[in-house]
């Protein structure tokens, strides 16, 4: 039972985990959206910092891919398929009369 208990505060903790590297990711999507929204009609203020604005793009593209890699990496540490692998060793703490 004691191993089922640090089973389910391990799950909860890697849940909520994913659950915010899902939502940093979302973030930086919705914004590298926005901005390039605002690039059709904003573009003579985006024109008057190219340098940042061209940095900032730059930024985005890499941070959007690199946590993109961070969550479907098949071998990274806490990514989703490792997520899996934890419930599917770990299935006896999704037993509908455990609930």
């Amino acid at each position: 039972m004691k191993n089922n208990l640090e089973s389910e505060k391990k799950f909860v903790l890697y849940r909520s985990y994913l659950i915010e590297e899902g939502c940093r990711l979302a973030s930086y999507i919705a914004l590298y959206r926005r901005l390039e929204e605002r690039r059709a009609d904003r573009t003579r203020e985006m024109n008057l910092a190219p340098a940042f604005f061209g940095l900032v793009f730059d930024v985005l593209d890499s941070a959007i891919i690199h946590w993109v890699n961070n969550l479907f990496d098949e071998k990274a540490e806490r990514g989703i398929f490792n997520f899996f692998k934890f419930i599917e060793h770990n299935r006896n703490i999704f037993m509908i009369d455990l609930l």
